[in-house]
C-alpha cells in the first residue's frame, strides 16, 4: 500500500505543478501513471473493478466537462487514473475530498477578494491535499 500511495502522491505532485504553473496536466504524465498502477492493480487483484469504476468516471466527467467546461480534461484523466490506482472506494474518496476542498478554497479567495467569481481554480492542488489527508482519514 505504501508503494501505492507513494505514486498517487508523486503523480498528484508533479500534475499540480504543471497546472499551477501551466494550467495544464501533461498527456505524458498521465499515460505513465496508468503504465506505473497497471502492474500495482493487477497484483492486487483487483484490475476489472478498478478499470471498470474508472472508465465510468472518466466516461462521465468526460461528458460534463464538455457539456459544463466546468473542468479540465487533464483533471478527468488525473481523477480516472487515481481510481484505476486506488480503486473505486478509495479513488472516488480523493476526488470527494479534493471537490470539496477546491470548494472551500474557491470561497476563501473570492470571499478575500483575491480571485474572481468566474474563473477556474486548478484542480490538481485540491486532488493532492485531499490523497495526503485520505493517507490519514479514509474509509479503509
Amino acid at each position: 500500500m505504501v508503494a501505492t500511495w507513494g505514486l498517487a502522491l508523486a503523480v498528484m505532485a508533479v500534475a499540480t505543478y504543471y497546472d499551477l504553473r501551466w494550467r495544464v496536466i501533461p498527456n505524458w504524465l498521465i499515460v505513465a501513471y496508468i503504465l506505473l498502477s497497471t502492474p500495482i492493480v493487477v497484483l492486487s487483484g483487483g484490475l476489472w473493478l478498478h478499470l471498470a469504476a474508472a472508465v465510468v468516471v472518466f466516461v462521465v466527467l468526460a461528458v460534463l466537462a464538455n457539456l459544463t467546461g466546468g473542468i479540465g480534461g487533464g483533471d478527468v484523466k488525473l481523477i480516472a487514473a487515481t481510481i484505476l490506482l486506488l480503486g473505486p472506494l478509495l479513488g472516488i474518496w480523493v476526488w470527494m475530498l479534493g471537490l470539496a476542498l477546491s470548494c472551500v478554497g474557491g470561497l476563501v479567495l473570492i470571499c478575500t477578494g483575491r480571485r474572481p467569481k468566474l474563473v477556474r481554480l486548478p484542480m490538481a492542488p485540491y486532488l493532492l491535499l485531499g490523497a495526503v489527508l485520505s493517507v490519514f482519514i479514509s474509509p479503509r
